[in-house]
Order: C-alpha cells, then sequence, then structure tokens
C-alpha cells in the first residue's frame, strides 16, 4: 500500500507515521516484538517518509512552473498543499498568480526527528544492520521542512558530531554492506544543505571517506557509485567540499571514468 502515492498520503493524513513511531518508542507496547516486526514496521514508515520527499520535489515543481500539474496522482487535493496569492500584474491589469508551500505546516516528522536520530545511532553502536539500515533510509528521506521549528541541520550535526561522525566511518570498514553504504551515501547528500553543513563534513574528513568508497566500487557497484556522483553534485556547491573533491587522491580519474563507462546513467551523472 505504501507504495501507492493516494495510499502513502492517505495512511499519513491518519497519522500513521505518529502511530508507528510511538508504538517502536514505546518498549511496553512492543514487549515480544520481534526484530523482523519492528523492521517491516520501519520499513512502511521509511516508504512514506520518501512519499513525502517526492511530494516535496513535485511541490517544488509546481511553484517554479506556478501549474499544479505535477501533484497530479500522488495528492488527492493538490490544494491543500499549496497557499496561492494573486497580485497585480502588469499595466494591463491582469492578475498573477503565486504559489508557495504549505508542507512545513503539515509537521508530519518534526516531533520525531530527534528520535529517529537517536535510534540511527544506537543500531549503528549495536551493530543491529538490518534495523540501522531502515532508520537510515528514514533520516536520509528527511529535508530542512520536516526538521522542528527553528531547528537546521547544521545544529544536528553539531549536537551529534562524535557519533555522526562514528556512524560514517562504517564506510571504510570492509564487514560494512553495500546497503548501509548506499544509505549513508544518500544520508551525506542530504546533510550537505548549507555552507555551515559542509564545514561540518569537510572538518571531519567525510569526503575522503567518500573517495576511497568510490574508487573501491567505481568498477564494481553502479548503484553505489551513481549515488557518489549525485552526493559529489550537491558537495560541489560549497567552496570547502569542492576543494576536497577535486584534490581528493584519484577522484577525478574515478570520474573520467565513469565518462566512458557503458551505463548510461553513469555517463550522464559524471558530465554533470
Amino acid at each position: 500500500m505504501t507504495l501507492n502515492p493516494l495510499c502513502s498520503e492517505e495512511m499519513i493524513c491518519h497519522d500513521a507515521i505518529s502511530h508507528i513511531i510511538n508504538f517502536i518508542q514505546t518498549p511496553q507496547r512492543h514487549k515480544g516484538t520481534t526484530n523482523g516486526n519492528i523492521q517491516m514496521l520501519l520499513k512502511v514508515v521509511r516508504n512514506l517518509s520518501s512519499y513525502t520527499r517526492t511530494l516535496q520535489c513535485r511541490l517544488n515543481e509546481a511553484i517554479e512552473s506556478q501549474d499544479l500539474s505535477p501533484l497530479d496522482g500522488i495528492a488527492k487535493d493538490p490544494d491543500s498543499y499549496i497557499q496561492s496569492t494573486k497580485s497585480d500584474g502588469d499595466e494591463t491589469n491582469q492578475q498573477q498568480r503565486s504559489m508557495t508551500s504549505l508542507y512545513w505546516d503539515k509537521h508530519y516528522f518534526d516531533s520525531h526527528v530527534e528520535f529517529i536520530i537517536q535510534r540511527t545511532l544506537a543500531c549503528n553502536k549495536c551493530a543491529n544492520d538490518d534495523l540501522l539500515v531502515e532508520w537510515l533510509g528514514i533520516m536520509s528521506n528527511l529535508t530542512r521542512d520536516d526538521l522542528p521549528a527553528g531547528v537546521q541541520w547544521q545544529d544536528l550535526l553539531h549536537d551529534n558530531s562524535s557519533d555522526l561522525v562514528e556512524l560514517f566511518h562504517s564506510l571504510n570498514d570492509p564487514s560494512c554492506h553495500d546497503d548501509i553504504k548506499l544509505e549513508l551515501i544518500i544520508l551525506l547528500g542530504t546533510l550537505c544543505s548549507s555552507e555551515e553543513c559542509s564545514h561540518w563534513i569537510a572538518s571531519n574528513n567525510i569526503v575522503d571517506m567518500i573517495h576511497s568508497v568510490f574508487i573501491d566500487e567505481n568498477q564494481n557497484d553502479s548503484e553505489i557509485t551513481l549515488q557518489i556522483l549525485s552526493t559529489y553534485e550537491r558537495l560541489m556547491c560549497y567552496e570547502v567540499t569542492r576543494f576536497q573533491i577535486m584534490g581528493g587522491d584519484g577522484v577525478l580519474l574515478s570520474i573520467l571514468d565513469c565518462l566512458t563507462t557503458e551505463e548510461e546513467s553513469l555517463r550522464l551523472a559524471a558530465e554533470k
């Protein structure tokens, strides 16, 4: 059901995210529940978080084009996510429509963000890979509009700095599963959302960890390579991380190798 956009929307509107997370958060409520059952519940939340991220992307498209059609098939009532205002136009006295997103006012995740981060870090410490990959997937789908009011990603990075650095160190652990590596790389792209975040990433040598995976996986795992290229694109937006990418040992050569690969998705990503 959660793979269907309109079903996901209906579940979210009936507070499914809060019900599931509150259940997981309250030990006495799921006493005797196996990790497998918790994992299935997390997969549901992960799918719902994927929906909300897609919804926000579509909202941005709608606002940019001033047209609600990008929300067709993904929102039952697109107007509930959009605030429209009309302003005086040019000398022909035509009114112009201006649209802004109301997603931030839905509060789907903001009260759960701290718990999601803490459970992600806790699963890393206890080496529970099955649950860790789900928590990472949820965390990676969050955007700044999912965060509590007044909180930015840089605040969460600094508040949990040492534990997050330890989490990213898993990238260079030979025993780290590819699924976890992939989610960590996606998460890094999510976190690189401001100049302040880029300084945290650079100062903790996270980019070097990505370089190591990129060079190792360039000829082995196209999905990981593609996601690293996408994350590089985000990191190139900021001077401090851009310098680390350009100066990474063997990185530019590996990107050039992607330009000659037979896989079109990798070539297109490398061209960016």
